[in-house]
């Protein structure tokens, strides 16, 4: 019979819990291949103990595993008295036995009896329930941790597939479908099936993830639902207030698709307050400041463009926006100025504002 993971570690089934994690580390130790250089035993040996330990030391897998060990005791027993039965059979009846024997009337089955043998299909039945459910996940289980390896070589075909088959296992398997979610949104742009997993996901899942949240919110943005994609940002900011990229995202929507310019000035507002990287902090510099000039902030939107220019001067549509800025001061020379250097950076559309208010020379 092959070794049963208590087997593989040393122990017996009443082993608790410090003594299974001892037991792993001495063999952990013993076998580890980086002490025998590559040696092709003592790794299998290390496969089965890491195997062994990642389900006797959780105790949720290991009940349903001791579940599997007494199903496969039991179907042993039933073999061995069928065995012992055949064996055991009397010696041929006399002529006397097989001709002149009264033949007894067979006994019917009485209401205990039938109570008896539905009570016994009804727990093989429950029993092997239990055993289908805990192959079926570990299967799952096995499928998942292979498809984060193929995720991490990029293989994303491969790792959709597994994910998906880990489901088909599993149809409460939270992480898979996050992870199934992840490839569909940036690897298949199918933005719809995305939101499917990702929603399945956070129905199965202990507990509600920001970024799950986040990740739904642009699939949303992508599909042009806005007020979706604004519902989803702001419950990914009320699961974690330092959830940066929700404000921007969030402020982004606000801004060119909600018209709620105030509101917008607030998100990026947060979003500018903490450390960021450049590109990112100019974007945010320069939607806040577009909103600032919506609202007839002018000073405001211009301070945000020239803060924007200190660390991308060559940005001409910043150079534009300022323009526009400056002539709502009534700065046409500044603005007329602005104009041309966008224009002469690439930006094309600032000529004819420039052509219009400035005139031609």
């Amino acid at each position: 019979m092959q070794l049963n993971y208590y087997s593989i570690l040393g122990l017996k089934r009443t082993a608790t819990q410090p003594e299974i994690k001892t037991a792993y580390k001495k063999l952990a130790i013993q076998y580890h291949p980086d002490k025998h250089q590559g040696n092709t035993y003592f790794e299998e040996q290390f496969k089965q103990v890491s195997e062994a330990y990642q389900v006797l030391g959780n105790p949720q897998k290991r009940r349903l595993y001791d579940l599997k060990l007494e199903y496969v005791a039991q179907q042993q027993r039933v073999q061995q008295q069928q065995r012992a039965y055949y064996t055991q059979q009397r010696r041929p009846a006399s002529v006397n036995e097989r001709y002149y024997r009264t033949i007894s009337k067979k006994r019917k089955f009485s209401r205990r009896d039938w109570q008896i043998t539905i009570g016994f299909f009804v727990a093989l039945i429950l029993f092997s329930l239990a055993v289908k459910f805990t192959m079926d996940f570990v299967t799952a289980k096995a499928r998942f941790r292979k498809a984060e390896a193929f995720m991490e070589e990029k293989q994303w075909s491969g790792a959709h597939s597994l994910l998906t088959e880990a489901i088909d296992f599993d149809p409460e398997f939270a992480e898979a479908y996050a992870r199934r979610g992840f490839i569909n949104q940036n690897v298949y742009r199918d933005y719809d099936a995305a939101i499917y997993d990702y929603s399945a996901a956070l129905r199965f899942g202990d507990a509600p993830q920001a970024e799950t949240y986040f990740m739904r919110g642009q699939c949303h943005s992508s599909l042009h639902h806005f007020r979706q994609a604004e519902a989803d940002f702001t419950t990914a900011i009320s699961l974690d207030k330092t959830y940066q990229a929700a404000y921007f995202s969030r402020g982004e929507i606000r801004l060119l698709e909600l018209n709620a310019w105030n509101k917008a000035v607030a998100d990026l507002t947060v979003f500018l307050k903490k450390p960021t990287e450049t590109t990112a902090r100019n974007k945010a510099l320069l939607y806040r400041g577009f909103a600032f000039y919506l609202l007839d902030d002018y000073n405001a939107a211009i301070q945000d463009y020239d803060a924007a220019l200190k660390t991308d001067a060559g940005n001409g549509r910043l150079y534009y926006l300022l323009g526009k800025a400056k002539f709502s001061q009534h700065d046409e020379a500044s603005a007329c100025a602005s104009f041309m250097r966008a224009y002469k950076l690439g930006y094309e559309p600032a000529i004819l504002d420039w052509e219009t208010l400035c005139g031609k020379e």
